[in-house]
């Protein structure tokens, strides 16, 4: 492993280490000398931390999944690339159980330091157990929002499967550009990276499974249940390329180019998207809303039951049934339920479910209806979505995402550009107004619901501008970012136009850049 020196010697090689970062973000990528300059900044931090220690280096992308959203944690399809926001990494093996971290960037970041020496519990007890432990919670994680947790997250998560002897600490410098609880992924970057150098400094081998799926649960210390589809992105992506996954068990279904004529624009709303508080609330109920839903499913069609393992399983061609059935069987699920009323409806299931969903302050009623159609609807737009850009069908994979933010949407925002209420409700009505149409079930919208004003109104007045194809929200949503698909040509001139209509209307300017699909994350530990 190089010393801090040798590290910076070979970066300050403008011709030498150019090259080596191409293999991370694909020839002609015009930042080059930016992610150069920013991993010579960081040698220097960590110099000045921790001395010339040896050192490894690693660079952990955020992620964008172009469709497949809210359902990676339901078994769905996914269409993921990694993109050039990112964070670094230095990290040299300590000889305690310390993890002594420094930011760049200290005005938004504490130093940190971690010590889990005297941590107490049984190797490979059950995480989840550990995790819904309020006495272990209150006693090691840090304030909400606080980089700490994701941190504490990946060592804790290594400790519960090894032991605290068998897993030493580091010291850490960390750089990071991924916008923060803006949907790309920023907390599961610094996850997967401590995570990953944790394991690299201390010889520990896991497989790229693994390594996904541990670093998923991991996450759930911070106390949100999602999926691992952001995880994938982060770990497999290739540069300029979109990968197609099927989640649970995990299987790379297709690689394929990301469209050569066209820009992918994010529009960053600058509200927080922090998953923690009534947030976290809400981000539980709408999942807890596929559970519910799912399990309703099973009991009221046994005949399916056998079929059924996850809500990506009710599909015409798993149950050998017409798309209207599945209209039908949608039309059988109550469109709310009450909370107090779960336990009489579920019986001993819910005991299992409300150990992974609990709540600050528990919803009075659970939208289960909306939520279960737009992840029905959502399950098969992921895997239209990748056929239309495999056969060069750009426009129509551009409708699907229109398709898929109308699931998410609050308001509609019509030519005079003020926001009416959005109708998302699945009413019987409209489930057998769908029927009779024999609409698809990819056109089907639902009703997730966790977009916000800011974002409707992008999304909106970007579809009024020739060369755009398609937009949508990006990540959990209830804040964060937009992403918009356009031909290049245009890029420039729509992110203005864009500009000035959304400063005229909120009173500020918001931020939108182009995103760049490069390779996932990268360790740096020879020269």
């Amino acid at each position: 492993m190089p010393l801090l020196n040798d590290w910076l010697i070979f970066f300050k090689d403008a011709s030498q280490s150019r090259k080596w970062l191409m293999n991370d973000y694909g020839e002609n990528y015009e930042h080059i000398e930016c992610k150069r300059q920013i991993i010579i900044e960081l040698l220097h931090l960590h110099k000045r931390c921790f001395g010339n220690e040896e050192v490894k280096i690693i660079r952990v992308p955020g992620r964008i999944n172009l469709m497949g959203r809210h359902i990676d944690h339901q078994g769905g399809n996914v269409n993921l690339i990694a993109i050039d926001q990112e964070i670094f990494l230095t990290a040299s093996l300590r000889e305690d159980h310390k993890i002594l971290a420094n930011n760049i960037d200290k005005i938004k970041f504490d130093n940190l330091e971690i010590d889990f020496s005297n941590l107490k519990f049984k190797v490979q007890e059950d995480w989840i157990d550990l995790i819904n432990n309020e006495k272990f919670l209150q006693k090691y994680r840090s304030v909400s929002g606080s980089w700490a947790n994701y941190i504490k997250a990946a060592y804790l998560r290594l400790l519960n499967l090894y032991g605290v002897k068998e897993v030493h600490g580091a010291n850490l410098c960390a750089s990071g550009n991924i916008m923060i609880s803006a949907g790309l992924s920023s907390s599961t970057a610094l996850t997967m990276g401590t995570f990953e150098i944790l394991t690299k400094l201390n010889n520990i081998n896991l497989g790229k499974e693994d390594i996904i799926n541990l670093c998923a649960e991991a996450e759930w210390f911070v106390g949100t249940r999602g999926g691992s589809a952001d995880q994938v992105a982060i770990k497999l992506s290739k540069p300029d390329q979109i990968i197609h996954v099927k989640l649970f068990p995990l299987e790379i279904l297709d690689w394929i180019k990301f469209p050569d004529n066209y820009d992918l624009l994010i529009f960053n709303s600058n509200i927080i998207a922090d998953k923690s508080g009534s947030k976290k609330d809400l981000y539980n109920e709408k999942v807890l809303a596929y559970e519910i839903g799912f399990h309703l499913v099973k009991m009221k069609f046994p005949q399916h039951a056998s079929k059924l393992q996850y809500l990506r399983d009710i599909n015409p061609e798993n149950l050998g049934v017409n798309p209207a059935d599945i209209i039908e069987i949608l039309r059988e699920i109550p469109e709310y339920i009450k909370f107090q009323d779960i336990k009489r409806i579920l019986g001993a299931k819910w005991d299992e479910l409300k150990q992974k969903y609990q709540f600050n302050t528990p919803p009075s009623e659970i939208p289960v209806r909306k939520i279960m159609a737009y992840g029905i609807g959502e399950c098969e737009r992921s895997k239209q979505f990748y056929n239309f850009i495999k056969e060069g069908d750009f426009y129509s994979a551009g409708k699907l995402m229109n398709i898929s933010h109308d699931g998410d949407r609050i308001l509609r925002f019509k030519d005079n550009l003020k926001g009416i209420s959005y109708d998302n409700e699945m009413s019987s009505d409209t489930l057998h107004t769908y029927y009779k149409e024999n609409i698809s079930l990819y056109q089907i919208p639902g009703g997730y619901g966790a977009s916000i004003p800011e974002i409707d109104f992008v999304i909106d007045i970007s579809k009024t501008y020739a060369g755009v194809l398609g937009a949508q929200l990006s990540g959990a949503g209830m804040g964060g970012c937009a992403m918009i698909l356009v031909k290049k040509e245009q890029s420039e001139k729509i992110s203005n136009l864009i500009n000035e209509k959304y400063r005229n209307k909120f009173g500020s300017s918001c931020i939108i850049y182009k995103c760049k699909p490069v390779k996932g994350l990268s360790v740096y530990d020879k020269i």
